[in-house]
C-alpha cells in the first residue's frame, strides 16, 4: 500500500510539472529602418519607423514610412513579425496600411490640366529578415503601393464654354525592398 501511495505522489508531481504554463513576456519594441526600393523606375530610398509590443517571438505594432519611389508618399501601416530559429535570428514580417500622397499635386506641371490631385491607396509589404546579434537586422521583401491621379483637362475651343475631360489613372507600384533596421527594446 505504501508503494502505491508513493507511486501516486510521484505521478502527481510530474503531472503538476507538465501542466506548468510558460510565461508570456511583453516588451516595448521600436524599429527604425533605412533601405532601397527597386523596380521599373530608378532605385529610390525608403525610411520607416514603427513601434509596438513584442510577445515572446511575435511582434505587432504601427508605423509610418517615407517612400520616394516614383511618387513621394507616407505609408501608415500595421506591422506583424514572427521570429524563428533556435536563437530567434530569422524572422518573417508583413505590413498592411494606407498610402498617403505627399502634397496631392503633380510633380511635373501638365499645361492642359486645370485640376490635378493625387489620392492615396493601399499599401503592403512582406519579406524575410535576419538579425545576427545586437540591435541591427537586415531584411528583403516585396512592397506595393497605390496612388490614383484625378485630372481635369480643358482644351481650347472656338466657342465657349469649352468642354472638360476627366482622367482617372491608378498607379499600382510593386517593387523589391531591401533594408537595414536598428531595433530598440529586445
Amino acid at each position: 500500500m505504501k508503494k502505491i501511495a508513493l507511486f501516486i505522489l510521484m505521478l502527481a508531481g510530474t503531472s503538476v510539472y507538465a501542466q506548468e504554463k510558460t510565461r508570456t513576456v511583453k516588451k516595448f519594441h521600436a524599429m527604425g529602418s533605412i533601405g532601397m526600393l527597386a523596380g521599373q523606375s530608378p532605385v529610390k530610398p525608403v525610411i520607416q519607423f514603427s513601434s509596438g509590443m513584442l510577445f515572446n517571438k511575435y511582434y505587432t505594432g504601427i508605423g509610418l514610412s517615407f517612400d520616394a519611389y516614383r511618387f513621394i508618399s507616407f505609408p501608415l501601416f500595421v506591422e506583424g513579425r514572427m521570429q524563428f530559429g533556435s536563437k530567434r535570428e530569422g524572422f518573417i514580417y508583413s505590413g498592411l496600411g494606407y498610402n498617403i500622397p505627399y502634397n496631392g499635386k503633380q510633380s511635373e506641371e501638365d499645361p492642359f490640366a486645370t485640376k490635378s490631385k493625387y489620392i492615396g491607396g493601399a499599401y503592403f509589404d512582406v519579406g524575410l529578415g535576419w538579425k545576427p546579434r545586437g540591435h541591427i537586422s537586415f531584411s528583403a521583401g516585396f512592397s506595393y503601393k497605390e496612388l490614383t491621379n484625378n485630372s481635369t483637362y480643358v482644351y481650347e475651343c472656338l466657342i465657349a464654354p469649352c468642354p472638360e475631360e476627366q482622367s482617372h489613372v491608378l498607379y499600382g507600384l510593386g517593387r523589391i525592398l531591401a533594408k537595414m533596421s536598428i531595433e530598440i527594446g529586445r
